[in-house]
């Protein structure tokens, strides 16, 4: 868990991401739009929608990529159309952040809907 923690001590201003469908934080839903993320304390993130009118707050756990990441991206889990945020990886960091799955993911991965992944890219 140390090693994860520099990646926000070293970037600690907002990701910025534009999110082209609805998507849950934990248990949260959020709709479409334009979202900063950032990192808090102990582990936890900040997701707020531009306008402010949407926020949330959700427990992460360090995650290692393997290699060194080339763009900073925020990943997705999706079931069919529904999409869960999963993964935050910052650009030139081998470690990165993994979203605490929330009820209504686990729910629906009890039923055997397949996962796949989609990614944005962030700024």
């Amino acid at each position: 868990m140390a090693l994860a923690m520099p990646l926000f001590a070293q970037h600690s201003e907002l990701m910025k991401i534009n999110v082209p469908f609805d998507f849950v934080v934990e248990n949260q839903r959020m709709p479409e739009g334009q979202y900063t993320i950032k990192p808090i304390q102990n582990g936890a993130l900040l997701i707020r929608s531009v306008d402010g009118r949407f926020t949330s707050t959700v427990l992460s756990l360090p995650a290692d990529l393997g290699t060194t990441a080339t763009a900073s991206q925020v990943v997705f889990y999706r079931y069919g159309d529904h999409y869960f945020l999963a993964q935050l990886w910052m650009q030139g960091q081998n470690t990165g952040r993994e979203v605490l799955k929330g009820r209504a993911e686990s729910e629906i991965a009890r039923k055997g809907f397949p996962r796949t992944l989609a990614s944005l890219a962030a700024h």
